[in-house]
């Protein structure tokens, strides 16, 4: 029997290529003047060039920080180490910027003298977005259980101060003290846009989501917005023609912007540009996107400015809670983490980009809806005052039962009053005529205040309801039971929001 023809060195060398060429991980060789031996399908795949573009050039490379790494590696890896587990950012031949896992050795001859490099790499950009999404998440976490869990105490006492600084301010007439009231006043409505912030990062905003028109949203906010900015300071917001709807609060979205543009503003002391603009976009499936959005139909919103950006580092932690570049003093570290925290809330998508000196960009994606939007909210109500309708209010903070009950009996109201669900039932069923309206507070000891407006309505057709809440996840009238005609308003409140709240409700 005839023995196996031995393979012949040029056979290994086509097999060895060919084994190299199918490899799931980019391969390159590069000899000690730069020039590329060796470059694999998955590099072709991995940075865009193909092979016949690379093979005897040099390296490509983008930006002189870039050529500095390659010669700190090269450095290391030509005294005869190897480098190992090392990530690195580069940009494709399409300029997209791709996060790559690698290692590098050198490669030696027979006398033993380092004659090239051998590298392989891995595109890691799906999984290294998702690892930092993961410990966002985290952190955003961890913010709203501390949030939820001061943010009902707090709220409570905010609540009794601004009650009893508007009786105070209703009252006394002399110019210094009213002014003292003014500035407790306004510390305490700073203490509350804290509080909102917070609960905003954790995701644990009173929301009251509805389908609207994200182009009215943002029209609407542009007084607001130059007055925002120094005349140095071009502020633009264009809208789309035939926008679709998105189901999102609208007072949140409001939120973001303004968020946004004060940020913006902090980037722009010399002056510069912000533009806002709103379009409908469809991801299709596979598409690149820095957001990493799944495919589907969304509104995006976009908001651009031409300040002093952010560099790389910066950028990787622009949402995270607590963190800003601002001395200290001047920021809590907290709008662009609540304005995650919002966009998330709302089902949609957020990512930045940013090159220092060249500005900052935001992309908003919120999924699209059919139906169309609904009608625009009513104007607040300009005389809220009673005319004798039966309101029982119920709540277990005593200082804000006392603000409130002194509000509604201000306001023309029979006021009755309750510290416990139980003890508004034994109110209720004992009253001499029928309730034209429930004031509950949501947490309450034993019973909560959904309960309580459940049974209080099958008992008493016709019943209005408004539920307060210091903080609630994702609480709103769509998750009530049936039967139950409420709405929900948040603490910390003003005499004059619960007096219009309350007659709006009634009127309606």
């Amino acid at each position: 029997m005839a023995s196996e023809r031995a393979p012949t060195a040029g056979e290994h060398g086509d097999h060895l290529r060919k084994l190299i060429d199918a490899a799931p991980f980019a391969i390159m060789e590069v000899a000690l003047d730069r020039t590329v031996l060796v470059w694999n399908h998955a590099a072709e795949e991995l940075f865009g060039w193909t092979a016949d573009e690379v093979l005897g050039g040099p390296l490509p490379t983008t930006g002189d920080d870039i050529a500095r790494e390659q010669d700190d590696l090269a450095d290391v890896i030509l005294g005869g180490n190897t480098v190992d587990r090392v990530i690195l950012r580069r940009r494709r031949k399409d300029g997209r910027e791709v996060v790559i896992w690698g290692a590098a050795a050198p490669v030696f001859n027979a006398a033993g003298e380092v004659t090239s490099v051998i590298a392989i790499g891995t595109d890691v950009t799906d999984q290294l977005r998702l690892q930092t999404e993961l410990l966002q998440g985290q952190r955003m976490e961890a913010v709203g259980r501390l949030a939820g869990g001061v943010a009902h105490d707090f709220n409570n006492l905010l609540t009794a101060i601004l009650g009893n600084v508007e009786f105070l301010l209703e009252d006394i007439h002399d110019p210094s003290q009213r002014e003292d009231l003014e500035a407790i006043r306004m510390a305490a409505r700073r203490g509350s846009a804290l509080t909102e912030q917070l609960l905003a990062v954790g995701r644990r905003q009173l929301v009251q989501p509805e389908v609207v028109d994200v182009n009215e949203v943002a029209l609407a906010m542009r007084p607001v917005l130059r007055r925002l900015f120094r005349e140095d300071v071009r502020v633009s917001v264009k809208g789309a023609s035939e926008l679709s709807a998105v189901e999102a609060d609208p007072a949140q979205l409001e939120q973001v912007l303004l968020n946004l543009a004060v940020n913006a503003r902090d980037a722009m002391p010399a002056g510069g540009e912000l533009s806002i603009k709103v379009d409908n976009v469809e991801i299709g499936p596979g598409e690149d996107h820095p957001g990493g959005i799944p495919p589907g139909p969304y509104i995006r919103v976009v908001v651009q400015d031409t300040g002093t950006g952010m560099d790389a580092a910066t950028l990787t932690h622009a949402f995270d809670p607590f963190f800003t570049t601002k001395p200290p003093g001047a920021g809590t570290g907290l709008g662009l983490a609540a304005v995650y925290g919002i966009v998330i809330q709302a089902g949609g998508h957020i990512a930045a980009q940013s090159t220092p000196g060249a500005g900052t960009t935001f992309e908003i994606h919120l999924p699209r809806r059919t139906e169309a939007p609904g009608p625009s909210a009513p104007a607040q109500v300009a005389g809220a005052e009673g005319a004798g309708e039966r309101v029982l209010l119920v709540e277990d903070d005593d200082a804000v039962r006392a603000v409130c009950e002194q509000v509604l009996r201000r306001a023309g109201y029979a006021v009755l009053v309750a510290s416990r669900a139980y003890e508004a039932l034994t109110v209720a069923r004992s009253a001499s005529a029928p309730l034209d309206l429930l004031v509950s507070d949501v947490v309450l000891p034993g019973m909560d205040g959904i309960e309580l407006a459940s049974i209080l309505s099958e008992e008493q057709a016709g019943l209005r309801v408004l539920l307060v809440s210091g903080y609630a996840e994702r609480l709103s009238v769509d998750g009530l039971p049936e039967g139950v005609d409420a709405e929900v308003l948040g603490k910390p409140f003003s005499p004059d929001d619960l007096k219009r709240r309350v007659r709006a409700i009634l009127d309606r």
